[in-house]
């Protein structure tokens, strides 16, 4: 239920495709550090992904990109069909 009570449709009744989650070469970086070079990723309908590496290696600026708490400096993001990436740039 959202704040005015209403129940939200379901995320199937929203988002038709076949992709959720499509990155296509993005790059992410704090100042002159590239984090992410031409990264690409394209994540299946009910397909459920780990992303492991060590300490540093980018894991959770990756996961901040993906739902929009970190800007790309470049690629694109497309979130339930909706490209999120644009969001920053305009």
């Amino acid at each position: 239920m959202n704040l005015l009570g209403q129940r939200a449709p379901e995320v199937q009744e929203r988002f038709k495709g076949d992709h959720p989650i499509v990155v296509e070469g993005l790059k992410t970086q704090f100042g002159t550090h590239v984090v992410h070079e031409d990264l690409s990723l394209t994540v299946n309908r009910g397909e459920i992904i780990g992303v492991v590496g060590g300490s540093g290696t980018g894991k959770s600026v990756l996961m901040r990109a993906i739902i929009g708490l970190q800007a790309a400096a470049a690629g694109s993001i497309d979130l339930l069909g909706r490209n999120i990436s644009k969001d920053f740039r305009d």
